[in-house]
């Protein structure tokens, strides 16, 4: 079951499913070909972690009939998620990463993308440095631009200031902007957009029966970590770091 906001599985299932019918009725009025509609993920690389498991659990679980997941990543390595990805019918392209010295070919690689895939309508960026750059061309070329932003904060150092100087530009360019908390959303989007028509919290949906309890894996659990039987043991899942809450 995935539940979001505490909501149970089939009436989350029920409401994404009718959202999804109301834009392919859209798009089809105008004009565009039967199919999916092909929502282009624009991420580092589909490895293990939080907002690319997110998207998996969301690519699982929706309509593909409806609605297909392509991704565009900034690494030529294959990742964790790549070949579940195509067993779900989805794409993967690549382009490199904006390290702040690249602009002028970055921009041109995402020009270059766009103008040979014009099948795009809507594409979600989930890459804060470089998402006024991508979602700016996506819009020019037609797309509905969205920005995710999946983090709170990263505290005071020269990474961030850099992060949020390249960043800020997206609160004006997003025709749509999602958190995963409001925090999140307030780090990267500010006070204002936030508080707009065009800001949502979107809440991190999970498979709760992966997390459902089981003796067994307990036991076989405790047995591979060497603990003993009736000793109380505190465990954590993530990078140590503080907007992980560690401690």
């Amino acid at each position: 079951m995935v539940e979001l906001n505490g909501v149970p599985e089939k009436a989350v299932c029920n409401e994404v499913s009718s959202k999804m019918e109301d834009a392919v009725s859209l798009y089809r009025g105008s004009g565009d070909n039967n199919g999916p509609i092909r929502v282009l993920q624009v991420i580092g690389s589909m490895n293990g972690a939080g907002a690319e498991s997110m998207i998996m659990n969301l690519y699982r679980s929706i309509d593909r009939s409806l609605v297909q997941f392509d991704f565009l990543v900034h690494t030529k390595e294959k990742c964790y998620f790549d070949d579940e990805i195509r067993d779900l019918g989805g794409k993967i392209y690549s382009i490199e990463k904006l390290d702040g010295f690249n602009i002028a070919s970055y921009r041109r690689q995402c020009i270059q993308f766009f103008s040979e895939h014009p099948e795009y309508r809507v594409v979600h960026g989930h890459i804060g440095s470089s998402a006024a750059v991508y979602l700016a061309i996506a819009k020019k070329f037609g797309c509905h631009a969205i920005a995710h932003s999946h983090l709170a904060s990263e505290g005071l150092s020269l990474h961030k200031i850099m992060w949020s100087v390249f960043s800020y530009p997206t609160r004006f360019i997003a025709d749509h902007m999602f958190g995963c908390s409001l925090k999140a959303g307030l780090a990267r989007f500010g006070k204002r957009a936030v508080a707009s028509n065009k800001y949502t919290t979107f809440s991190n949906a999970i498979d709760l029966k992966r997390f459902s309890y089981s003796d067994d894996c307990r036991a076989a659990k405790r047995k591979e970590l060497g603990l003993r039987e009736g000793s109380m043991t505190f465990g954590t899942v993530g990078r140590i770091q503080e907007q992980k809450n560690p401690n």
